[in-house]
């Protein structure tokens, strides 16, 4: 809880301290968070290797990083490929994710494309699934570079991720309805991820005028005045939620050594739980 805030303010040192005692009970998952939540990169290692040795996913998959990022360990893409793998087969999603694009590119070892594929779909499909990997993996079925071209299947998986949340499947699979590729070309159906689209915001790369609907009625004229008032009302909101934050900050603001060494970042790439 203090890890993340649920709950409870935030507070890395205390998430520490019961990550600790958890992991000495013999918590494999405490021991790869308390390896998460560390400064010490080299300390972090150990203790996902622990985590990994005793059947924990996720501890393989972070320790997998460190190898790649080359974090508290000697760079090994060898070693991060062996790890990944090893967090994908105990059914670890992030592993499964982690390790598909070494198995993809042949990094670390031989180009398996296959397995790659299989990795990215494990992924998806994992009850936690990763929804990025059901995007990466329609990708591959709709070029048909990689693997079979499979545009329907590329569709489903398009529709799986953006229905998660991740909004570049939305575009994708908006791009395959437009043409009639692996759907019916229906636009009444291409309107539903661009909605969720429109939620969630234009995802990096997209370019936000292709959003627009043709079925569109507004005059001109009303369309720019509706949007110069959200813009007006976004501002004003921005700057009152700023406001509030500078308050809280000094409302909260430590008043000793002891208690600025408060809350602590995992390095990135890392993932608890």
């Amino acid at each position: 809880m203090y890890h993340v805030g649920k709950g409870v303010e935030k507070d890395g040192s205390r998430a520490s301290t019961f990550y600790a005692v958890a992991c000495e009970g013999g918590e494999m998952a405490a021991c790869n968070n308390l390896g998460v939540v560390g400064t010490d990169a080299f300390r972090s290692a150990g203790l996902f290797l622990r985590a990994c040795d005793n059947g924990n996913g996720m501890g393989c998959r972070n320790l997998g990083s460190n190898f790649q990022q080359g974090r508290g360990v000697p760079k090994d893409l060898t070693r991060a490929r062996a790890y990944g793998l090893r967090a994908c087969d105990s059914g670890n999603a992030s592993g499964c994710f982690f390790v598909a694009p070494f198995l993809r590119y042949g990094d670390g070892g031989d180009q398996e494309l296959e397995r790659a594929a299989a990795a990215y779909k494990q992924a998806c499909e994992a009850e936690d699934g990763v929804m990025e990997s059901c995007d990466t993996l329609g990708s591959m079925l709709a070029s048909g570079g990689d693997v079979a071209k499979d545009e329907k299947k590329a569709a489903e998986l398009f529709q799986k991720g953006c229905d998660g949340g991740f909004a570049a499947a939305c575009t994708h699979l908006r791009e395959l309805q437009q043409a009639g590729r692996g759907v019916s070309k229906d636009e009444a159906q291409a309107r539903g991820p661009i909605k969720r689209l429109a939620k969630r915001g234009t995802p990096p790369g997209a370019d936000s005028s292709e959003l627009s609907l043709k079925t569109t009625s507004r005059p001109a004229s009303c369309t720019k005045r509706r949007a110069l008032q959200k813009t007006a009302r976004r501002a004003h909101a921005l700057e009152s939620s700023k406001k509030k934050e500078k308050m809280t900050q000094r409302q909260r603001r430590p008043t000793s050594a002891h208690a600025s060494s408060g809350t602590r970042k995992g390095a990135p790439g890392w993932e608890c739980c």
